[in-house]
């Protein structure tokens, strides 16, 4: 007489079993392909961070917004790892819109909020800023004035 592992109904229970786990991983944290365009999109967000920390520093030093990229690749203190997209290497849009002001844009494959309901996170706050919808999405910026005062509170020297 056969085991009972060893019949037809065992092996289809385990095979099913199997095949819903598989597609409840891919329903929790998405296809491959998802995965994927979340980390293209992730790196986007960082690349147009860099860019922005990049003309904020322009602007401290120069006074004026950078015309476009080669007047941040110049400033030796400005990190910025790319300004092309890493999928497609077409460049990112900087454009001036006044004198303080200026716009980033992009195009994404996800849209960050969707992509927060699915993974059920919420948004790291040096990110809420960067929420975007999927497709060419673009961020208007104003750099920040500083002031001496502000200099002189950031560069105090502890006491002991």
């Amino acid at each position: 007489m056969k085991s009972f592992f060893h019949s037809p109904i065992f092996l289809g229970a385990i095979i099913c079993s199997v095949v819903a786990a598989v597609v409840y991983g891919m329903l929790l944290v998405g296809s491959p392909a998802e995965q994927r365009a979340r980390q293209f999109d992730q790196r986007r967000t960082s690349d147009l961070q860099q860019i922005s920390s990049a003309v904020q520093m322009y602007w401290e030093q120069q006074r004026k917004l950078p015309q476009g990229f080669d007047d941040l690749k110049q400033q030796q203190f400005a990190y910025i790892q790319s300004v092309q997209d890493p999928e497609t290497k077409v460049l990112y849009e900087y454009r001036v819109l006044g004198e303080k002001t200026y716009e980033l844009c992009a195009v994404f494959a996800t849209d960050s909020s969707q992509v927060e309901a699915k993974t059920k996170t919420t948004t790291p706050f040096s990110a809420e800023q960067w929420n975007h919808t999927k497709g060419r999405t673009c961020f208007a910026r104003e750099v920040q004035s500083v002031s001496n005062e502000d200099y002189q509170i950031r560069s105090f020297v502890p006491t002991r």
